[in-house]
């Protein structure tokens, strides 16, 4: 417009043509000008338009205007989480599964938690790959780095089967069905922890803090078996834990007593199942620690007494025997100190003393007892004794019945060619199987006591031995169920030494018995995987069962024995009853026939009254009348017995009235 109009004034005068082309040329600068404003807009929207979609609210630009372009930038809603380096992944060495699924899963919430949370809730695919948004490349990221995380913590026999997984919750799943199993047995699984948790009970010779242990390690099973996914009702909570607690206080001290106190303690202060074992802990320590200073204060009274006593022995045999006393050196004094304490306790612990009593003529050293390192020892023996004895008093038992039993000797017992086979295949010595029949408890039935011996091999390369023991209620029984274990546990071991063997696919377990997660059998699949944890678990519950029959059998018969006091206790009672009722009813007896006699006396005494004289309203006098013997006697009398008196006479005067 300013071309337009460039060199005119008022007195320039332009012809028609230079105003036209003037104004030609304007509109063509005009028109270029809106074709570059039109070619920039266009790039504009554009570019606009693909920030639209990735806007917080997704409003779209208005194509008109650059004074029209909303202000809703894009937002980073989802930003990269940092993810910490924790060390080293736990490895998975095959055995142990849930030890290393609980420990994989603290290491990797530890790097970060969103890590874990791919795992769980697991990663969705994006529609459009090319075009990612900030949230769905942050979690393709995080399942890359759980996935690699996994793969690193496996064997390789176990990454063999699960190479071809992408997403981390399902590598993650796989690797749990693998090892725990399918449903149904995560499901079997519950069942049997549900049932050891409602049966759980401290054991024989166990403490309360190592049963509160094994409680707590229960718990944790219970919990990692998902119990919240099968909403039956049942769970280890704190009323559950303190309840058990109870129950072992009321087994482990034999205290009825003393376990009501602490429930109603428990329900009236806030006390949880770690104060309550807390608690006792310090009662036994407390109680340990006092009959050990009882036990050295009742050791030092006694030797002090005896040294005592065989002093006064010593001096009062002084007089008779000095020459041989006189020889006597201090060591002979300990002697015969120690000599006059083996006597004391000879008859409370003749395990330590064995001689026999001989009496003691004189202190020399011929007729003393045994030498001074001979005394020593024995004292000792008996201080460690002691201390002891009350502890280990409840524990032994007495063994009625021995059996033994080796492979290699031609029997035909089941499991038992494989098992002797196997051990010769890798030149260990013949397994050895042990019985003791034992009766430590009342009415129990599980009574034998089986251990299983497998030597390792003596030649290198040496192999590891294997030793375990369980309960039976017979001894062929618990023979079978050791040969079978014996065998699995064996091929669980030497796992690599067998493959390719007839034993490659026998049902293996671990050195602890627990059931072994390896490769399936190419016919039977994991079928004789399946029946190996079965039978293991049908095992575990059968002891549990028998255990809690034990263990009730063992109460009724403490019941029955109290039943039996009680009615002892009762007879008594009623004996003490009849007697006391019987001379209660000879003393009302008696005391009936005394007032019997006191009312014939007291008739008696009223009839005597009826038939007697009242000789006080007469004229004569009473005994108790005051003018009695001034009146009774005369002058003459008094004479009469002053006679021999003149001296002391004392003339009386008596008037005529009185006379009369």
């Amino acid at each position: 417009m300013d071309k337009l109009f460039e060199g005119l004034d008022e007195d320039s005068n332009l012809s028609v043509r230079e105003m036209k082309s003037r104004f030609l040329a304007y509109d063509v600068e005009k028109k270029l000008k809106e074709d570059e404003v039109q070619s920039q807009m266009a790039q504009m929207t554009a570019m606009l338009k693909n920030l639209t979609s990735g806007t917080a609210s997704g409003t779209s630009v208005p194509p008109k205007g650059f004074h029209q372009v909303n202000h809703d930038y894009p937002k980073n809603t989802s930003p990269m989480p940092l993810i910490n380096h924790s060390g080293n992944v736990p490895h998975f060495d095959g055995t142990h599964f849930p030890f290393w699924k609980s420990s994989m899963e603290s290491h990797i919430r530890s790097c970060s938690v969103e890590l874990w949370e791919i795992i769980v809730d697991g990663y969705r695919k994006p529609q459009d790959p090319i075009r990612l948004t900030s949230t769905e490349f942050y979690n393709r990221q995080l399942n890359a780095s759980a996935r690699d995380k996994i793969r690193s913590g496996i064997n390789r026999k176990l990454l063999d089967q699960v190479n071809d997984i992408d997403s981390a919750k399902e590598l993650w799943d796989r690797i749990v069905v693998l090892q725990e199993g399918t449903d149904l047995i995560q499901s079997a699984l519950y069942e049997s922890a549900k049932t050891e948790a409602t049966m759980f009970m401290i054991r024989q010779g166990e403490s309360v803090a190592d049963a509160y242990g094994r409680l707590g390690a229960l718990r944790v099973k219970v919990k990692g078996l998902g119990c919240e996914k099968y909403n039956d009702g049942f769970e280890m909570n704190e009323a559950f834990i303190k309840s058990k607690v109870i129950a072992m206080i009321a087994v482990k001290q034999k205290d009825t007593n003393l376990a009501l106190n602490l429930q109603i303690i428990t329900k009236s202060a806030d006390l949880n199942a770690d104060d309550l074992v807390s608690y006792v802990a310090a009662n036994e320590n407390m109680a340990k620690t006092g009959e050990r200073l009882m036990a050295m204060n009742r050791v030092d009274e006694a030797s002090h007494n005896l040294a005592l006593k065989a002093r006064a022995d010593y001096e009062r045999e002084e007089d008779y025997e000095i020459e041989e006393d006189e020889e006597m050196t201090s060591t002979s004094d300990i002697a015969t100190d120690f000599a006059f304490f083996a006597k004391k306790y000879k008859t409370k612990l003749p395990i330590f003393f064995n001689e026999k009593k001989k009496k003691r003529t004189s202190p020399s050293t011929t007729d003393a007892a045994p030498s001074l390192a001979t005394a020593t020892r024995r004292f000792s023996t008996l201080d460690n004794a002691a201390s002891h004895q009350a502890e280990h008093r409840g524990d032994l038992m007495e063994p009625t019945n021995v059996k033994f039993y080796q492979l290699g000797n031609g029997g035909d017992l089941i499991f038992e060619r494989d098992l002797d086979a196997l051990s010769d295949f890798l030149g260990r010595p013949h397994p050895e199987f042990h019985g003791v029949e034992v009766n430590d408890q009342q009415g129990g039935e599980l009574q034998w006591v089986i251990t299983a011996d497998l030597r390792g091999k003596m030649e290198p390369p040496t192999s590891e031995r294997i030793l375990f023991s369980f309960r039976e209620s017979n001894w062929l029984d618990g023979l079978a169920r050791a040969l079978q274990e014996a065998l699995a546990r064996l091929c669980g071991q030497n796992e690599a030494a067998i493959q390719g063997e007839r034993f490659a696919h026998l049902a293996r377990r671990d050195s602890d018995g627990e059931p072994m997660g390896l490769p399936f059998h190419p016919e039977l699949r994991h079928h004789v995987d399946h029946l190996d944890f079965m039978l293991f678990q049908t095992q575990k519950e059968l002891d549990n069962s028998r255990a809690y029959a034990n263990q009730t059998h063992m109460a009724l018969a403490h019941h029955a024995d109290a039943i039996k006091l009680l009615a002892k206790d009762r007879k008594s009672l009623r004996l003490q009853r009849a007697k006391k009722d019987a001379t209660i009813e000879r003393l009302r007896a008696r005391i009936a026939s005394l007032e019997a006699t006191v009312k014939g006396q007291e008739d008696q005494l009223n009839e005597m009254d009826e038939d007697g004289e009242d000789i006080q309203g007469g004229e004569a006098f009473l005994s108790d009348d005051e003018d009695f013997e001034e009146d009774e006697f005369t002058d003459e009398e008094d004479y009469e017995f002053l006679e021999d008196r003149e001296d002391e006479i004392i003339p009386i005067n008596v008037d005529e009235n009185d006379k009369e």
